[in-house]
């Protein structure tokens, strides 16, 4: 378990998006660059709670 918090608070620092606040133009598809951004990250969050779930959550017996 301890060694899993570095990795969800670097994820938690990222969801901050403070280098690209004043932009809006589309980078793919006609959709900003901070929508692909929240998409991605999403996606980084789900696989890393998918493998933490999988090899650390352990059930109390």
């Amino acid at each position: 378990m301890k060694k899993w918090w570095p990795i969800f608070i670097i994820i938690f620092i990222l969801c901050i998006d403070f280098w690209n606040w004043n932009k809006s133009e589309p980078l793919i598809l006609f959709m900003p660059y901070w929508m692909w951004y929240v998409f991605t990250l999403t996606l980084i969050i789900a696989v890393s709670f998918a493998i933490f779930a999988k090899y650390e959550w352990r059930e109390n017996d």
